[in-house]
């Protein structure tokens, strides 16, 4: 069996740098989609967004820039968000916008991460490159095609307001609906919303909970450890799926547990941790940890 403390020992300090879900996941409220798939101004922007992708130098932008891959070691130092067509993509399918915590409309929330995947490229490459003037280029062309969206996006509310109904195309206001929390920082029982809400969230996975001691703990025993910490391997954006058990970890000292459950929309709990910078998604544990993870998931969950 592989030796945890020792993992721990020579992990890394908890990181204040990237947050990997710029489009935070909201904790406490979630909205229910009035159609599984994008409608009105989100299927309008993901049409314009898979045009783009076939226009010239649109293929730049398809997917996450691998900086280890390209050989552009400076990269994340220059990009503090970064962005590509594949991602907005995704999140529109799966209806992330809607449920973000921005203030602004789904559709506005789309233009601001178009616009940062062409803003982040010339800020990186030479204006004299096939990638920076390509970018240019798209940028005028998404600026111009998004205007008419925004155009007949407004007229189709102006429309439904006047005939006293809400646009088919505009999602409700969000509905609350609670999740569980549990160990310290967590109010009352437990039930409710998380104590902080205003940290960048980042996704780790390979992971395990340690006391300050060195006992490998379960993630809800927090309440009774107090001294204990997280560790695991901090997800790049967009290459989630290539974390390695190996990598090379970090130790986050856990202030706060909360999982997020709504059982109402059929989403699939998760456990998410507090550090000292960030809010930490938990996805896969350890081998040597999972037995030990999942029970303490279907504690939380029922308990």
């Amino acid at each position: 069996p592989q030796d945890l403390s020792s993992i721990w020992s020579n992990a890394s300090e908890e990181p204040v740098g990237q947050v990997f879900n710029f489009r935070q996941e909201v904790f406490w409220q979630a909205s229910k989609q009035v159609n599984a798939k994008p409608s009105g101004a989100l299927k309008k922007c993901l049409t314009l967004i898979k045009t783009m992708t076939k226009r010239k130098g649109g293929l730049y932008f398809c997917e996450p820039v691998d900086p280890e891959e390209l050989d552009l070691p400076d990269y994340f130092d220059i990009i503090e968000r970064p962005m590509d067509f594949g991602t907005i993509q995704n999140w529109i399918e799966d209806g992330l916008y809607e449920r973000s915590a921005s203030q602004l409309p789904p559709h506005k929330q789309i233009d601001e991460d178009v616009q940062l995947v062409f803003s982040n490229a010339m800020l990186y490459n030479p204006a004299e490159s096939d990638v920076h003037q390509c970018a240019s280029s798209l940028l005028a062309y998404w600026k111009q095609q998004f205007a008419k969206i925004e155009s007949e996006e407004g007229t189709s509310q102006s429309s439904a307001a006047e005939n006293g109904q809400e646009s088919k195309d505009t999602l409700a206001s969000p509905q609350q609906v609670e999740g569980r929390g549990c160990g310290v920082g967590s109010p009352g029982d437990g039930v409710g919303t998380p104590s902080n809400t205003v940290l960048a969230q980042r996704h780790i996975t390979q992971f395990f909970v340690i006391s300050a001691n060195g006992k490998v703990m379960s993630p809800e025993e927090h309440s009774t450890e107090p001294s204990s910490f997280l560790v695991g391997v901090l997800q790049r954006p967009g290459l989630e799926s290539q974390a390695k058990e190996e990598a090379k970890r970090v130790a986050v000292p856990i202030k706060e547990i909360f999982l997020q459950y709504f059982p109402e929309l059929n989403q699939k709990a998760c456990l998410w941790i507090r550090g000292a910078f960030a809010w930490y998604k938990l996805d896969e544990p350890m081998n040597a940890y999972r037995e030990t993870f999942q029970k303490a998931l279907v504690r939380v969950k029922t308990g």
